[in-house]
């Protein structure tokens, strides 16, 4: 097992695009298009085709913004992101939680067993999905 004067303080954080606003956006644009449309309806002549011009023109952008909002970002399924580490003498491996500063290859300490290098042989991502002890670290899959 990993010592505890090794670990980070803190778990990592998977960065996710921000879609706070797309609902306020999606308000604006159907205000835009009602009120164009039902001024347009009591407006003279020149003007109507002006607003409704207006409100197609919103309705349309709403339209792209939500096909936009369903298809553009993809969806990361990985919730919790692990490591392995391994001894460079006697290749024991050991499994823990990411530590921030990680990366492949890092020394992080001294192996508890024989005393050799301990380092990080891989990082990968924990999905809820599959249960956690049918998975296993790309390092020792089986390539099809």
């Amino acid at each position: 097992m990993i010592p505890d004067s090794i670990r980070a303080a803190e778990p990592p954080t998977v960065a996710m695009p921000s879609r706070g606003n797309q609902p306020l956006f999606w308000a604006l644009l159907i205000t835009l298009t009602i009120i164009c449309a039902f001024w347009g309806f009591i407006s003279p002549f020149p003007y109507n085709l002006i607003l409704y011009a207006l409100a197609i023109i919103a309705f349309i952008s709403f339209l792209v913004l939500l096909r936009r909002s369903y298809r553009g970002i993809p969806r990361i399924d990985a919730t919790e992101v692990r490591r392995l580490v391994a001894c460079d003498a006697c290749k024991v491996e050991s499994e823990g939680p990411f530590e921030k500063g990680d990366y492949v290859f890092r020394e992080v300490g001294k192996c508890p067993r024989c005393g050799g290098l301990l380092y990080v042989k891989a990082l990968y991502g924990v999905d809820e999905k599959t249960p956690f002890k049918r998975q296993q670290p790309p390092s020792s899959q089986s390539e099809d």
